[in-house]
């Protein structure tokens, strides 16, 4: 409630002395802003023409005129202007030139005699159309839908599980915590569980009468090492031992013929080493016989038939540590004493190795080459030094999926394996590969497995975005989802191929969300938003997993403000992504980080919650933090709502 003022206050406030105009320092900074809006026009026209833009609308004149603006270091001018009691030009990316006229309007006004007024106005040259100042959020309806419910301005994107495909409740729970839009991830499951989400959620919001949109991501071509030799097939049975390493039990084991007979058991039963052996050889052996094997190191070993925990199921028990092979032999003997006597031979039958890795370490040099290959094991740590000394014959080597891309890398050039879990620099060029130093990677070492994700930060990949199995799977983005998300774009190129293939579809107007998670992405992201801004609705989703490790976790923080700004300059929608309450999702308590991230995110247009059994829980917290937070902050913007004390 507004204070009432009274007369006396009026007059006191009145008398108060004012500040004097410094009109010296006022015209200084008018003949600053006009130099710099010169430049900005200037500036914009050269970046318009050099995207190819012969007859851009508003937004894109918007855009190149914000990267012309900020192409200039403008921090001691916006320190001179905020002194002065103006705009400091630090909220302008939605309405570049009006903002920068206004401010030059109104230091005309106070620096110049009212004749010369005009003459000033009439002089400046003229500024692009303005911008819709509602376009923003008339464009994030176009690709999320209708406003959500409430206070919250922010949608909620949810990527649907794959149990979703057959548990209608998913959706439906999902939907009444709050998500707007759906996202499907053609990176897992198939057409045909795709199309039952997309049904279990259409009768979900149809039960609620509310909006839900559906957003399909294409895979696009992650790079992933190739396949890795399977360690050794190995059974390991183990006795428990007190915190003192004195024994506590006996080492257990299960003897079966197959693995559905472990249904009636507990869930610590069932994850005891599984022995399998043939039906005929587990119907031979009675309780309290004992199977005598050669372990792994060839020495002969008794275990002891405890029980029968369940149908079809013997539990076996040994009072040292076991390593059995698959295919080992045993003999069953029954009775004890002069009475015991063998009743029969039998094996183990075969089962799956561990999943195989190579050990590496920091120093070490490893051959990468471009297909899939067997790799040998790495060198011991003690052996490393001796191997490289010894040359490239005596390097570990793994290949690659996707390997065509080595083509285009350099000696020089870093490259990312699992997430950035390893590190290592390319040294070397070897016909089609590469010589890779590991930089980063503890001490005793780091597992390299097959299928973990490749980055090449530094590099100029030529490889396209759109995939063959992309183009297939755009048959059911066209007949099933409301947008369609390209992933690792790196050029205005890759947005242009599926714009055309979404046109030749008949989709000519299904808005796309364009993901950034490539260095290239982030370098070229204006080319991005100009291949796509003038033929559909477009998004630019901020894909924060492989982003970060591409530029470097300490960028991520100032790099997505960036693009939040581009984008605002662009009046294109924005979606904040990847581990937003990732904690709560998955174990259903929030680290304390995650939530001040989660109210940052509230200033994109959307924000993308991932899969996890806590999923609604997760949902309902980002919208409670978003109403919040909302109500004090849009955009750069801060609003003065009023405060709790």
């Amino acid at each position: 409630m507004t204070p009432p003022v009274d007369s006396g206050t009026s007059a006191a406030a009145a008398a108060l002395p004012r500040a004097p105009l410094r009109r010296d320092v006022l015209a200084d900074l008018l003949r600053e802003l006009l130099a710099l809006r010169r430049h900005v026009i200037t500036d914009g026209a050269r970046r318009l023409a050099a995207a190819g833009l012969t007859t851009p609308d508003a937004t894109a004149c918007n855009l190149a005129h914000y990267l012309a603006l900020r192409s200039q270091d403008l921090r001691g001018l916006q320190q001179r202007l905020a002194a002065e009691g103006l705009s400091s030009l630090g909220r302008l990316e939605g309405q570049v030139l009006p903002t920068l006229d206004r401010v030059i309007d109104l230091l005309a006004w106070l620096v110049l005699p009212p004749a010369e007024r005009e003459r000033h106005a009439a002089t400046l040259p003229a500024a692009a159309p303005p911008v819709e100042p509602q376009g923003l959020a008339a464009r994030a309806e176009q690709l999320f839908g209708p406003p959500p419910a409430g206070e919250r301005r922010s949608w909620i994107m949810v990527t649907m599980p794959s149990e979703a495909a057959d548990d209608p409740a998913l959706a439906a729970g999902m939907l009444a915590a709050g998500m707007n839009v759906a996202r499907i991830n053609c990176a897992h499951d198939d057409a045909a569980a795709w199309t039952r989400m997309v049904g279990h959620l259409r009768a979900a919001a149809q039960a609620q009468g509310v909006s839900c949109r559906v957003h399909v991501d294409l895979g696009g071509p992650k790079l992933r090492t190739g396949p890795v030799p399977a360690g050794p097939a190995v059974r390991v049975l183990r006795v428990p031992r007190d915190a003192l390493g004195r024994p506590r039990g006996a080492a257990a084991a299960l003897l079966l013929a197959d693995e559905a007979a472990l249904a009636p058991l507990p869930p610590a039963e069932r994850c005891l080493p599984l022995l399998p052996v043939a039906a005929a050889t587990l119907a031979r052996v009675q309780v309290k016989d004992r199977l005598i094997f050669t372990d792994a190191s060839g020495s002969p070993v008794e275990l002891r038939v405890a029980g029968r925990p369940a149908p079809g199921v013997l539990r076996l028990h040994c009072d040292r540590d076991v390593w059995l092979c698959a295919g080992a032999g045993f003999v069953c003997r029954r009775g004890n004493g002069p009475q015991a006597r063998e009743v029969g031979e039998a094996r183990l039958a075969d089962f799956p190795g561990a999943e195989g890795h190579l050990r590496v370490f920091p120093g070490q040099r490893l051959r990468l080459r471009p297909e899939p290959i067997e790799a040998r094991p790495a060198p011991a740590p003690g052996a490393r030094a001796a191997a490289t000394d010894a040359g490239h014959e005596a390097l570990a080597q793994f290949g690659m999926e996707d390997g065509e891309v080595l083509a285009d890398v350099q000696p020089g050039e870093r490259v990312f394996i699992d997430d950035g879990r390893i590190g290592a620099r390319i040294v070397a060029r070897e016909g089609d590969g590469v010589i890779l130093e590991i930089e980063q990677a503890r001490e005793q070492g780091e597992k390299l497995k097959a299928g973990k994700g490749l980055n090449f930060p530094d590099s100029e990949l030529t490889l396209p975005a759109l995939t063959a199995q992309d183009l297939a799977d755009l048959a059911f983005v066209v007949a099933h989802a409301d947008s369609c998300g390209l992933s690792f774009a790196r050029s205005g190129a890759d947005v242009t191929a599926l714009l055309d293939a979404l046109d030749a579809r008949g989709a000519a107007s299904m808005p796309v969300i364009v993901k950034v998670e490539t260095g290239q992405a982030v370098r070229r992201l204006p080319a991005l938003l100009y291949a796509g801004m003038p033929r559909h609705p477009l998004g630019i989703m901020v894909a924060r997993g492989d982003l970060a490790v591409e530029i470097g976790p300490e960028r991520m923080a100032e790099i997505q403000e960036e693009i939040l700004w581009l984008c605002e300059a662009a009046h294109v929608p924005a979606v904040w992504a990847t581990q937003v309450l990732e904690t709560l999702a998955k174990k259903g308590r929030a680290a304390r980080g995650e939530l001040t991230d989660a109210a940052m995110a509230g200033r994109a247009e959307c924000v993308m919650l991932n899969k996890g059994p806590y999923i609604e829980r997760a949902i309902r917290a980002l919208d409670d933090i978003l109403v919040r937070m909302q109500a004090h902050q849009q955009k750069k913007f801060s609003r003065l709502r009023a405060l709790h004390w």
